[in-house]
């Protein structure tokens, strides 16, 4: 239930715009699919596939590559052509005669100002690309623990109907027992009323795996009646590899790299807003007639500078989203060595207590043999046998949580080491 709690807040994104998702990812094929052995690689593609925040991004990516290759493909600017006609007066009015000018300027960029423009696109492209990297990465871990849930809820399920099958059965027991003037009424009340807790215990976990069942068809997109049933076993986690250098590895997350692509982006921005600085430099042609016994065919040159605009404005605003960029970079890098060391030693600590609880339950399980043998031969009262049988369903249930617990620190370092999706 924990967990599942810690999941659900963070699903807003995987859970939006459905008609978005449809819309541009094609028509459902969920109907002609069976989900009832839904393993976690069908989940985590399922999700990348119809997740609107995947799906944007990826459209973004394809935009800002569109707008690449058309930078790339241009070598200069278009030309400028201007025409002039009127009339020409040599002498008094009778002179008058037409006069026509034509003129075709290139501009022409000699001072790095394409090549700036160029790898301006070039670098956004690469972020939008590592933003894209970034939310898949997210999705995949938030299908993952969505996964675990369900598979925990379940697990659950199996615990609690074995709590009341073994309730159910001593119940049976006590009631001829009871007939027999072996045990009380007492006796049989205490039962009965395990029974019925053992039961409602059941009906809270079938209540939480509906909800688990309901988060992953969201996060996957699927109709409200598909049935879902977990295909991987869940298993005890073991403890994730140490990390010789964590800096390292953490140094090409995928939230760093995010940072890293935009940063140098904002680099190439400001190296381009530089560059429009310079002049502006164009070649020409003109020809000119005017008048009939004239006529002028000549070359052009002509400078624009940056006299009055000259991109303080735009230059002042890209230098301080580096700055920004710079310190969320080190701020970013710094919050995930914190959180994978301390996952890291979180795990060691809860491997000790999992195998403290595994040592607990085997005693327990031994315990509750010999307390029953001892009732049936009339040694121990059922009180006795009563608080075995909690306290070997106690501990199972701890166990479980412990293994989610684990789990989720387990996805969370694969995470933090880049080896998610």
């Amino acid at each position: 239930m924990g967990l599942l709690r810690k999941v659900i807040p963070g699903l807003v994104v995987v859970c939006v715009s459905s008609a978005l998702v449809i819309a541009l990812a094609g028509p459902s094929w969920a109907e002609s699919t069976d989900w009832s052995r839904l393993s976690l690689e069908q989940a985590i593609s399922r999700a990348l596939e119809r997740n609107p925040a995947v799906i944007e991004s990826r459209l973004e990516w394809r935009r800002m590559q569109g707008a690449a290759d058309g930078v790339a493909g241009v070598l200069v600017e278009n030309p400028i052509v201007s025409v002039e006609g009127g009339v020409r007066r040599d002498q008094g009015w009778g002179g008058n005669q037409p006069s026509i000018t034509a003129r075709i300027d290139q501009p022409l960029d000699v001072f790095g100002q394409a090549g700036s423009r160029k790898r301006v696109a070039s670098d956004v492209v690469a972020a939008a690309a590592a933003r894209l990297a970034l939310v898949r990465s997210e999705i995949g871990a938030r299908v993952r623990l969505l996964y675990l849930a369900t598979q925990v809820a379940q697990h659950r399920m199996l615990l609690c109907r074995e709590r009341l099958s073994t309730a159910k059965q001593t119940s049976e027991a006590l009631q001829m027992r009871v007939r027999l003037g072996a045990s009380s009424d007492i006796d049989l009340q205490m039962a009965i009323a395990e029974m019925s807790r053992a039961e409602a215990a059941l009906q809270q976990a079938q209540a939480e795996s509906l909800r688990s069942l309901l988060a992953m068809r969201e996060a996957l997109d699927l109709p409200s009646r598909s049935k879902i049933e977990p295909s991987d076993g869940l298993v005890p986690p073991a403890l994730a590899p140490s990390e010789a250098d964590p800096q390292n590895a953490l140094g090409h997350h995928v939230a760093v790299q995010a940072v890293e692509k935009q940063r140098l982006a904002m680099d190439s921005e400001i190296v381009r807003l530089e560059r429009e600085r310079l002049p502006r430099i164009a070649v020409g042609l003109a020809a000119e007639r005017p008048s009939d016994q004239e006529r002028f065919v000549g070359l052009a040159l002509s400078v624009s500078p940056a006299l009055w605009r000259r991109n303080q404005g735009p230059l002042a605003a890209a230098r301080v989203e580096r700055e920004r960029l710079a310190f969320e970079h080190a701020t970013t890098l710094a919050s995930l060595e914190r959180r994978y060391t301390a996952l890291r030693d979180e795990q060691v600590v809860r491997m000790q207590e999992l195998s403290a609880l595994d040592r607990a339950l085997s005693s327990e399980e031994q315990a509750r043999a010999l307390v029953r043998v001892g009732w049936q031969s009339g040694k121990f009262d059922f009180l006795r046998v009563l608080i075995a049988e909690r306290s070997v369903a106690d501990t199972k249930q701890a166990r479980l949580d412990l293994w989610a617990d684990l789990w989720s620190n387990v996805i969370e370092l694969r995470r933090l080491a880049g080896q998610e999706p």
